[in-house]
């Protein structure tokens, strides 16, 4: 749950418990708000590099990557070492993230 719909849970609390009615309508914008705030925290997650120190990819998914040097490349986790697309890649992988989502059609 996000810090704003804490928040607005603890005002809703505070105010059941004041004595001040709190219509259901309220109580469902504000559950709304958490999911849609959610939504919005995954999206910008995806968008952000990840530190190799903080979490890995799964497993042989292609990952975009980036080196201790600032190069860029397509790559995977293959569980133990780094692969990269390069011909002659360079394994210290400081940060990846996920490749961009394409519909075709």
């Amino acid at each position: 749950m996000s810090k704003l719909a804490e928040r607005l849970m603890i005002a809703i609390s505070l105010s059941e418990g004041a004595g001040m009615p709190v219509t259901a309508t309220v109580k469902n914008e504000a559950a709304m708000l958490d999911k849609a705030i959610d939504a919005i925290e995954a999206a910008l997650d995806a968008e952000r590099w990840v530190s190799v120190e903080k979490r890995l990819p799964t497993v042989f998914e292609d990952v975009i990557v980036i080196n201790v040097y600032g190069r860029i490349d397509v790559g995977y986790w293959g569980g133990k070492y780094w692969f990269q697309r390069r011909e002659h890649p360079d394994y210290t992988v400081t940060h990846w993230r996920p490749l961009p989502k394409f519909e075709v059609g």
